[in-house]
């Protein structure tokens, strides 16, 4: 009936981030091309949680060669030929990866040099692309606020660089990509004292157009990713 006692304190084991791996290590791309880089957490105690990529912070050392995006997915974009490191960062910890990006020339659809052209009906929007044969491109996409004149009554969003396409052009239910990599992008905001101000456009850089040949003379086109989404358009050849 008699008892003695004694008290044992278990600690907690501290786990820590000892290092971040990514997979692939290297990559090589042409231009507009991607490809998608998953991390590894390594853990003091020899365990490991992947893929981890929303718990870093993802960075590329020269963005003009490749973007990475910055929603924790890891892929990378390629913009123009060089080389970039790949960083994926959490706790002071970094983990590299290198990707090269070729030099050769963008290939794309000879079917798109030229310049197509969709206007609405009333005047309110306006779509202008010039594809030239040396693989180079202009577009502008126009919207005229004819509700009233408060603030602006024209805002052009105009864009100059390079284009390749991905994917076929032929399927309208699944339809390519064109790649545009721009030099050169503002957006001109004209009021209605026909006063006008630029501002630099600050999209994502490369970005995508969907894209599908209706037949020899129509284009149809998706740009969601510009200042005014106006669904697909049906583009005509000039």
């Amino acid at each position: 009936g008699v008892t003695g006692t004694a008290t044992v304190t278990v600690n907690a084991t501290s786990v820590t981030l000892t290092a971040i791996t990514l997979t692939p290590t290297s990559s090589t791309l042409n231009i507009g091309q991607t490809v998608d880089f998953t991390s590894a957490a390594i853990w003091s105690n020899g365990t490991a949680t992947t893929p981890y990529d929303s718990s870093v912070t993802w960075s590329s050392a020269n963005s003009a060669v490749a973007t990475v995006a910055t929603s924790g997915s890891g892929v990378v974009t390629a913009v123009a030929a060089g080389t970039t490191t790949i960083r994926a960062s959490a706790a002071g910890i970094t983990g590299t990866a290198t990707v090269t990006v070729n030099a050769s020339a963008p290939t794309f659809d000879a079917r798109l040099v030229g310049s197509w052209r969709w206007i609405s009906f009333d005047g309110e929007y306006g779509s202008f692309y010039v594809f030239n044969a040396n693989g180079t491109f202009t577009y502008s996409l126009i919207y005229t606020n004819r509700s009233g004149c408060i603030t602006t009554s024209q805002v052009v969003a105009s864009h100059q660089g390079t284009f390749s396409t991905q994917g076929s052009l032929d399927n309208l239910a699944s339809a390519g990509q064109i790649i545009f990599n721009c030099t050169s992008h503002f957006t001109d905001y004209t009021n209605c004292a026909n006063s006008t101000s630029r501002s630099p456009w600050s999209g994502a850089n490369p970005h995508f157009h969907w894209a599908a040949f209706v037949n020899a003379t129509t284009l149809a086109t998706n740009h969601t990713d510009d200042f005014q989404a106006t669904g697909t358009l049906n583009h005509a050849k000039q």
